[in-house]
């Protein structure tokens, strides 16, 4: 035991083992043998700090008061299941699938007072999971997609990167809700796309951040401007204007530092800046 956990401080579970190649197609292929799989698992006060445990999947489990401290879990991946007040500081979730929908009667991820902070959970899957009282605190979330996700209580911190926080609803799914009692104080923001209704979300009061509060009301006043402008580099913001515009949807505050370049269009571009402050201050 160790500050009431039990030890499992640097346990190295096996990894899948290879059962073989097969050509198909002209392509190789590599037949694994299971990944480690946990049903109804109830794991408490664990301390699995340092421990490698890769492409683990976990299904209607429980994981509650464990430490995975710089542990190397990378695509884990868990469906109906509960992880609460749980550290995963500097531990490599990098590929897993943290949020999977609704799993038969046990229903979505559910992540509580959990410390992200330092993690690495690049390219992870987020979809329809809940996080409340979450940290994420210089996390690297490079190219995760945050979907149908219902945020309440939560930090974040350091350099969002490719990261997209999409609450759309759409037939089938469940609705999110709003971003809630969120803080992005001290992010700085790069390509990311957040499109929520907020409630008690906070960010540094700086130019640099573009949040547009009544995000239809003022796109469609600003393209209303864009189309009667004399000016043509307002003219040539149309395009882009009517891109945002057509796809809304239902948000009424919006983030968007997303890196449209490649398609030709720079929203930084100071013509554009103008035209949607302009708008916002008829909006406001």
């Amino acid at each position: 035991m160790i500050d009431g956990r039990t030890d499992l401080r640097g346990f190295v579970f096996p990894d899948p083992l290879q059962m073989g190649d097969a050509r198909v197609g002209g392509s190789t292929f590599r037949a694994i043998s299971a990944f480690p799989e946990f049903e109804r698992v109830h794991w408490r006060d664990i301390d699995f700090s340092g421990a490698v445990m890769r492409n683990a999947r976990f299904t209607e489990s429980t994981i509650e008061r464990c430490l995975f401290t710089g542990a190397d879990l990378f695509d884990w991946r868990l469906w109906g299941s509960r992880i609460l007040d749980t550290s995963f500081q500097r531990a490599d979730l990098a590929g897993s699938a943290i949020g999977t929908g609704p799993y038969r009667d046990a229903g979505i991820n559910i992540w509580a007072r959990v410390d992200f902070d330092r993690a690495n959970m690049s390219n992870a899957v987020a979809s329809e999971c809940v996080f409340l009282d979450c940290s994420f605190r210089r996390s690297k979330l490079r190219g995760v997609w945050f979907t149908h996700v219902t945020f309440d209580g939560v930090v974040f911190e350091g350099v969002l990167q490719r990261v997209k926080f999409a609450a759309q609803w759409s037939e089938g799914k469940r609705n999110p809700g709003p971003m809630r009692n969120a803080d992005f104080r001290g992010v700085r923001f790069r390509d990311v796309d957040i499109r929520y209704r907020f409630e008690n979300v906070v960010f540094d009061d700086t130019d640099d951040i573009p949040v547009i509060r009544d995000y239809r009301t003022v796109l469609t006043r600003a393209l209303e401007m864009a189309r009667a402008s004399r000016d043509p580099r307002e003219n040539a913001q149309v395009d882009l204007l009517e891109v945002l515009a057509d796809h809304a949807g239902d948000y009424d505050t919006v983030l968007v530092t997303a890196d449209f370049r490649g398609l030709g269009y720079d929203l930084h571009e100071p013509a554009l800046v103008n035209l949607v402050k302009r708008a916002q201050g008829d909006a406001g």
